[in-house]
């Protein structure tokens, strides 16, 4: 039975991580040299540990890196793409890390410099020079974080400035996938279509 100073001194001590093998090394030389009982002390509990490991999957074997910011599959199977250029939303400047594989898909499909809604939105394309990657800066009528809630999405933004309004604009999309539908359904018919 273990002495009260040596429960004290087990109940303060920080946990440690050794491998099993370790383990079964350090309780055989507990009492100075392997002994009958320390021998036999030692494969009890390798065999223990044995026993609750075996048929565990280790956790994240293979972390498929799936996040809000990433694609469906996850960035093992599916990294993401790099922003193009230093890139700057409202004054901030916006990294990888923060953002879907959507938006930097649409910022780094801002290759020239654009304005949307009666020049209210503006995106500045910055030409690479002595060897930097360049600049995009994107901006939108916000003089605080406050003033951008309600305001469209950060993707319909980027859209916007880099295709057009027709892009965005919600009833236009609506009538041409009537159009194409219908299209469609006429092929599907076997009767010809005019394209």
């Amino acid at each position: 039975m273990a002495k009260r100073d040596d429960m004290e001194l087990i109940g303060t001590t920080q946990p440690i991580s050794m491998s099993l093998d370790d383990l079964a090394e350090l309780v055989a030389k507990m009492s100075g040299g392997i002994g009958q009982s320390n021998e036999a002390l030692a494969g009890a509990i390798m065999k223990l540990a044995n026993e609750h490991t075996r048929g565990k999957r280790p956790e994240n074997a293979i972390n498929p890196r799936i996040s809000a910011f990433s694609h469906p599959e996850g960035e093992e199977e599916r990294p993401k793409s790099k922003l193009a250029r230093e890139t700057f939303f409202c004054g901030v400047k916006q990294s990888d890390e923060q953002l879907t594989p959507l938006e930097i898909d649409l910022f780094n499909a801002i290759t020239e410099s654009k304005s949307a809604r009666k020049g209210l939105w503006s995106a500045v394309c910055e030409v690479p020079t002595n060897g930097s990657r360049g600049r995009l800066i994107v901006t939108i009528p916000a003089s605080s974080a406050d003033d951008l809630t309600g305001v469209y999405a950060l993707p319909s933004i980027l859209t916007e400035l880099a295709t057009g309004q027709d892009a965005t604009d919600i009833g236009k999309l609506m009538s041409e996938m009537a159009a194409m539908k219908a299209q469609i359904d006429a092929l599907h018919s076997g009767k010809s279509v005019a394209v």
